[in-house]
């Protein structure tokens, strides 16, 4: 889409006249819109969720980037006091809401305190950037023995 930013002319100082005008066009590309792609096909229910766990999941998209180079979210117990305070819950009720997260497999813990959204359901970013991240995620995500 070309946009005309701007219209230079040259004017004859003794007459006033214009002896010459031309427009300077900017080709402009609209950025994309921000936006998280939920796959279907995948068995985990993204739309069942309560309030806070749908804050959680929001959170978690809003800290991946649509690049893919931050993937891994820290959820410290500052971001669990702020998320509590704005949800008008307990530090516990956000706890909670993890675990069902994890246990929904929407997000995958990478380390103590630190998850990652699961790629295979929900994500950011190019079809080439959730592959990459599937990869990771498969890498990074291990699943653990169940308990005898």
């Amino acid at each position: 889409m070309r946009k005309r930013v701007q219209t230079i002319m040259t004017v004859d100082d003794l007459t006033g006249e214009v002896t010459s005008q031309y427009s300077v066009y900017s080709s402009v590309k609209d950025g994309e819109q921000q936006y998280a792609k939920v796959y279907i096909g995948a068995e985990e229910d993204v739309f069942s969720r309560s309030r806070l766990e749908s804050a959680l999941l929001k959170y978690f998209l809003i800290h991946t980037s649509p690049s893919g180079d931050v993937y891994e979210v820290a959820i410290n117990a500052h971001v669990k006091r702020t998320l509590a305070e704005r949800m008008e819950c307990s530090t516990s009720n956000v706890d909670y809401a993890i675990r069902r997260l994890l246990s929904a497999n929407l997000i995958g813990r990478i380390s103590s305190g630190t998850y990652m959204l699961n790629p295979h359901v929900m994500g950011r970013g190019s079809w080439e950037t959730i592959q990459r991240l599937r990869l990771v995620y498969d890498t990074m995500v291990k699943k653990k023995p169940a308990h005898d």
